[in-house]
C-alpha cells in the first residue's frame, strides 16, 4: 500500500481543486482546475473559422453541466448550422440545427458517453454530406447538414465547459 502511495504520489499531485498529470511530452505537468458543479456563470469560448469540405475543427475541454458546441452564421445571430448540446441532466447529446429564421430543426439525440469532469475530445470533420463528429479518437454521430455549412463563420463552445485547446484544420489546397 505505501508503495501505491508513493507511486500514486509521484505521477498525481492534488493542489486544492486542480489535478496534475503527466504527459507523454516530457513537459512539467500541467495543473487543471475541475470545474464546481455549482459554478453560477457559464463560460464562453469562440473562434473565427472559415469552412470548407475536409475542414476539422478540434476541442478538448472537461464539463461540470450542461453546454453547446456550435457553428455560428456571422449575419444572423439566430442561425446555426450546426448545433450540439451536452444535456447530464437527460444523459444526452443533441444534435440540431437552427435555421435564418431562428426555428431549430428536429433534434437528432445519442446518449451522453462523457463523464462530468473528464477531459474529452472532440473532432468535427466537414464531409460533404454532413459532420462526422468524433468523440475521444471512435467515431460517434454522423449528422447531415441541414445548410449550407459554408454560412457558419463562427465556432462557440458555451456553457459550464473549461476548453483546455483548440485546433482549427483546414484541407490544403
Amino acid at each position: 500500500m505505501f508503495l501505491f502511495f508513493v507511486f500514486f504520489s509521484i505521477f498525481f499531485e492534488i493542489h486544492g481543486k486542480g489535478v496534475s498529470y503527466p504527459f507523454s511530452d516530457n513537459k512539467l505537468p500541467r495543473v487543471v482546475v475541475l470545474p464546481q458543479d455549482n459554478e453560477k456563470e457559464p463560460n464562453t469560448f469562440i473562434k473565427e473559422i472559415d469552412l470548407e469540405i475536409g475542414s476539422e475543427i478540434q476541442v478538448v475541454a472537461y464539463y461540470s453541466n450542461r453546454f453547446e458546441l456550435e457553428t455560428l452564421c456571422s449575419n444572423v445571430l439566430a442561425c446555426r448550422p450546426l448545433h450540439i448540446s451536452i444535456r447530464p441532466q437527460e444523459d444526452a447529446f443533441v444534435f440540431n440545427s437552427m435555421f435564418q429564421n431562428g426555428l431549430f430543426d428536429i433534434e437528432e439525440r445519442r446518449k451522453l458517453v462523457i463523464s462530468k469532469l473528464s477531459l474529452f475530445r472532440f473532432n468535427i470533420h466537414i464531409r460533404e454530406n454532413g459532420y462526422e463528429v468524433v468523440l475521444n479518437d471512435y467515431w460517434y454521430k454522423f449528422y447531415s447538414h441541414r445548410m449550407d455549412f459554408k454560412l457558419g463563420t463562427q465556432f462557440r463552445v458555451i456553457g459550464f465547459v473549461d476548453v483546455t485547446e483548440y485546433a482549427f484544420f483546414k484541407t490544403p489546397e
